[in-house]
């Protein structure tokens, strides 16, 4: 899990809790892709990104990706209805890729580069989800309910 603008809410920097490791983006005021680098630091292996604003993706769906991912070594988007979404697989090359990179890139561009990406049609429509107010929130919250 990665933290940036309440730092003080996470537990100190890279500790781990219930098999979660925390790590505090201190520059996080450069942007997302600096989120994204600083939790892949020191990474070799390939990784999964999910946004915390995408919300509802069954744990199913995320190790359908993750499997995928692994067994053909490819950066794997998650689709549904024709329309790409999160979390996505990372290979191992291209978490080297972005730690190589400017922080001024974006990761869909690294993405689209990258000729070893495959979309994978999921069967839920979560992976859709880009949940950024509570007014969004609640409306989510309303419709599981």
């Amino acid at each position: 899990m990665l933290r940036g603008v309440y730092p003080e809410r996470a537990p100190a920097s890279r500790r781990t809790r219930n098999n979660i490791i925390f790590i505090i983006n201190d520059n996080w005021q450069s942007g997302y892709f600096s989120s994204i680098r600083c939790g892949l630091a020191g990474m070799s292996s390939g990784a999964i990104l999910l946004p915390l604003d995408t919300v509802g993706v069954p744990h199913e769906v995320i190790r359908e990706i993750c499997d995928k991912g692994i067994k053909s070594g490819m950066n794997v988007i998650p689709t549904h209805d024709g329309k790409g979404g999160h979390p996505v697989f990372l290979r191992p090359e291209l978490v080297k890729n972005i730690l190589a990179a400017q922080l001024s890139s974006r990761l869909d561009h690294l993405l689209q580069a990258d000729k070893e990406t495959l979309k994978l049609p999921v069967s839920s429509k979560n992976v859709l989800n880009n949940i950024n107010t509570p007014d969004e929130w609640a409306k989510w919250i309303s419709n599981i309910s």
